[in-house]
This record gives C-alpha cells, sequence and structure tokens, in this order.
C-alpha cells in the first residue's frame, strides 16, 4: 500500500473507528492499472479511493476524509444508523461536518457556518481553533 495516502488515511480511520465504522481495506488493480485503495463494509460496499498528486499533507487529509465520508453515509444508511457523519455539534439533526484544510491541519468544520470543529483524526474534540 502507498506509505503517504496510508498516512494520510490514518487519521480519517481513527474517527471512523471512534464512531463504530471499521472498513474492510484493499489494494485492487483493473486492467493492468494503478492500484485502487477500496474500502468495503461488511456486507460488500466499496469506494476506491483517489490519490490527487501534488495536495499538501493537510489537504490530501482532507480530499480523503471527504471521499470516505460519501462511503461511510451509504454504510450508515444501510446499518439504520444516523448517516450525518461525522455529527456537527452546532446543527446536530440537519448535516454532518465538512472536511477542510487549514494552516497546515486536516480539520472537520461545520457547513453552515464555518466554524473549524475538530481536526480529523481527533475523534470526539470539540473544539479546534
Amino acid at each position: 500500500m502507498d506509505a503517504e495516502l496510508t498516512a494520510a488515511l490514518a487519521p480519517v480511520l481513527r474517527d471512523l473507528a471512534a464512531h463504530d465504522v471499521h472498513p474492510r481495506i484493499e489494494m485492487e488493480s483493473w486492467d493492468g492499472g494503478a492500484p485502487i485503495l477500496m474500502l468495503y463494509s461488511s456486507d460488500g460496499f466499496g469506494i476506491g479511493l483517489r490519490d490527487q498528486p501534488g495536495l499538501s499533507p493537510a489537504a490530501k487529509v482532507a480530499e480523503l476524509a471527504d471521499q470516505v465520508q460519501d462511503w461511510a453515509v451509504e454504510v450508515l444508511w444501510f446499518a439504520s444508523r444516523p448517516t450525518n457523519w461525522p455529527r456537527c455539534p452546532h446543527h446536530p439533526t440537519t448535516h454532518p461536518l465538512a472536511a477542510a484544510a487549514h494552516d497546515e491541519r486536516a480539520y472537520w468544520k461545520c457547513p453552515a457556518d464555518g466554524a473549524l470543529i475538530s481536526e480529523i483524526g481527533s475523534a470526539g474534540a470539540t473544539s479546534a481553533a
């Protein structure tokens, strides 16, 4: 597995694990192309994660968090669990947090008011700024 991609994914996986979501991770390659990092749920639902060359380390974490969030929402929906992962503490019933890079760090932020809530990977922190 690509070391840079694995390092960028680690904080996102910590946040997933803190919410009892545990993907199976595999490297796959189709038609001889570049390997793709895949996340699978226990029932087989999967998503391929795209690496975006040239991003800063923080932007790479935020980009992967955004991709993983799409997968997690589907997995949670199929499990009849709330889909607003990670939940926005400012608006807990309306939307999940959004991933963003800010000052060379990757954060979960409120998409409505822009408040930085927690650093990605801190799983449970209530304040970031």
